[in-house]
């Protein structure tokens, strides 16, 4: 609870004038059911008609007032209600941007889909509707309670007595309700990832005509989820039938008893009218206290999730004495590196891996799939967290260097390149402060980019579709590529980063960025072995231990793993090119 009054901080003084507002708006409010009661009470004494004009101009006027107030209240509290849900967005999203790889390891994408959405609006209506019309309940209901019992305490007290069986009823109903919350909220982010899978992955759904199985998969999701709303319907819907019930016997009694009082003088006509009035104004807060509650417990329960998000620390930190380097020239060094996966219960994805590389070097790194090659170019730009001292930049710790200091010197292009719906431009000056043409351009040259790119409609200024939908395989990872070497980095990683271009192509980007990044480190990682007979040095990992290492003919010659892997790669390229010719 003290949590969630935290998030008005800020906002306090706009608060307090929306509570002032439902103050006035519920006193106003108050009045009327007694001014009817003096106007029919003088009704007896034939009053002058200027009395009971003056009294149904005040009807009149202090129900433009209640309205008035009312309106201020409600744009001052949900006005709020819509303020903090714009900070919490915000922080969200900064709390993403600042987690690291093992957090999305871990977090289904349906579940950060479903507390930005759903959770948000859950709590934002907690936070606008529920103080609205609590405070307006707790106002009216006591007031309302207090002007009853001076008109009659006894009737007062026949009237209310359903009423605490009901708040019993509701104590009991509200623990129930959090637990089919929870699971309301588990079955909606299933559905929530269910949607965004289907949605990344339509071409491979369409190419295998997977529609009706999908469709299928979604319903499954959609009547569980239906399921565990409909099991909160119910328990939501017997709080109005018992505060109609409560109300219902309070009016009977009220009729019944009070009806008798004014046969027998002990109670006017007009005081009957007004006591209804406080008892049918006790309906609505009864009813509202229903309410709330199941905003409360919605929004308590999704305030959990938002702030569980809020509350995660980054696994990849700044080191509380960072090295700050004067420049970084390129040379790697790894000293018996250990690394695992999750929470370290899994195996090792490298193990004991011990490897130098000279600064300037071009390097590729080859080997069976899972030998470890990208996680190792990972680990260089701390893209996951690894022990201290077991990897080493220009003799430096890399847990050591700032996180900027050490991404802004790498240029690093993984195996699947992302891109933004935005422009050509946009996508490869992404991170870049007032990028020139010429970077764009000769960005677009080493990734050999710069014909394709002039046939399309508006050239660099082309928006390609999401996630680069409206490029080729090729096309979009020579865009990453063209996004690595546009801050001309110290160092470049390609993970990969070549696989979905031909071979052709393959060799004049390589031959480009050799002549641009001479002098500057290169590390490659490739399932391809074209043009890798270049590589100054050559690395074979295999089930993440160092097992060769090399140039191209020492490697052949010592017909290990390398030779094997060589012979198989080019025992397959000549028999694709016999095919084709």
């Amino acid at each position: 609870m003290r949590q969630i009054l935290e998030l008005y901080r800020p906002y306090r003084k706009v608060l307090l004038l929306g509570l002032g507002a439902i103050m006035l708006s519920s006193g106003f409010g108050l009045t009327i059911p007694w001014i009817l009661k003096e106007a029919i009470d003088r009704l007896k004494e034939r009053p002058a008609g200027t009395t009971l004009l003056l009294l149904a101009a005040a009807l009149i006027l202090f129900t433009v007032f209640q309205g008035t107030f009312r309106f201020l209240a409600r744009m001052m509290i949900v006005g709020t209600s819509r303020h903090i849900e714009y900070d919490l967005r915000n922080q969200l999203y900064r709390q993403w941007l600042r987690l690291d790889s093992s957090f999305y390891d871990r977090v289904p994408s349906g579940d950060l889909m479903a507390r930005a959405t759903q959770d948000m609006s859950a709590l934002r209506t907690l936070l606008g509707a529920g103080p609205l019309h609590f405070s307006t309940t707790i106002i009216v209901g006591v007031s309302a309670a207090l002007l009853m019992a001076h008109l009659d305490p006894w009737l007062t007290l026949y009237a209310l007595a359903p009423f605490p069986i009901l708040l019993w009823s509701l104590k009991e109903l509200r623990h129930r309700l959090e637990a089919q919350l929870h699971r309301g909220q588990e079955r909606y982010q299933e559905l929530c990832g269910q949607v965004q899978e289907a949605v990344a992955g339509m071409r491979l759904i369409k190419s295998y005509t997977l529609g009706h199985p999908m469709v299928a998969a979604f319903r499954d999701k959609g009547e569980e989820y239906l399921a565990a709303e409909m099991r909160v319907v119910r328990l939501e819907g017997i709080y109005h039938p018992l505060t109609s019930l409560a109300g219902g016997l309070g009016v009977v009694c009220a009729i019944a008893i009070g009806g008798q009082q004014v046969i027998a003088g002990q109670m006017t006509l007009g005081e009957l009218v007004a006591f209804m009035g406080y008892l049918g104004m006790l309906m609505w807060p009864t009813i509202a206290l229903a309410w709330v509650m199941g905003l409360w417990q919605r929004g308590k329960v999704a305030f959990e999730r938002i702030t569980q998000t809020l509350a995660e620390e980054p696994a990849i930190r700044e080191h509380p004495q960072p090295i700050y380097p004067a420049t970084v020239r390129g040379a790697i060094e790894a000293r018996d590196l250990t690394f695992r996966y999750g929470n370290g219960s899994s195996p090792p994805a490298l193990t004991s891996l011990s490897l130098s590389i000279p600064a300037g070097a071009t390097v590729t790194l080859v080997g069976p799939i899972g030998g470890g090659k990208s996680t190792f170019l990972s680990l260089l730009p701390r893209l996951r967290e690894l022990p201290e001292g077991q990897l080493l930049l220009d003799g430096v710790d890399v847990t050591r260097l700032p996180i900027s200091t050490l991404r802004q010197s790498i240029g690093y292009v993984p195996q699947e390149g992302f891109l933004l719906s935005d422009t050509v431009w946009n996508n490869i000056a992404f991170g870049l402060k007032d990028p020139e043409e010429s970077q764009i351009r000769r960005a677009l040259f080493l990734a050999g980019l710069e014909e394709e790119i002039a046939t399309l409609p508006d050239g660099l200024n082309t928006v390609v579709g999401e996630r680069g939908i409206t490029l080729s395989g090729g096309q979009r990872q020579r865009v990453t590529i063209a996004r690595a070497v546009a801050a001309d980095p110290r160092i470049l990683i390609l993970d990969d980063g070549l696989s979905s271009v031909d071979a052709e192509i393959e060799r004049i980007i390589l031959d480009r960025l050799r002549t641009h990044f001479r002098g500057r480190t290169v590390l490659m990682s490739t399932h391809r072995l074209t043009s890798i007979d270049r590589a100054d040095l050559i690395f074979v990992l295999d089930r993440g231990r160092l097992v060769e290492q090399g140039r191209h003919e020492e490697l052949l010659d010592r017909a290990g793993l390398y030779a094997h892997l060589w012979n198989r790669y080019r025992l397959v390229h000549d028999s694709e090119f016999r095919v084709e010719g």
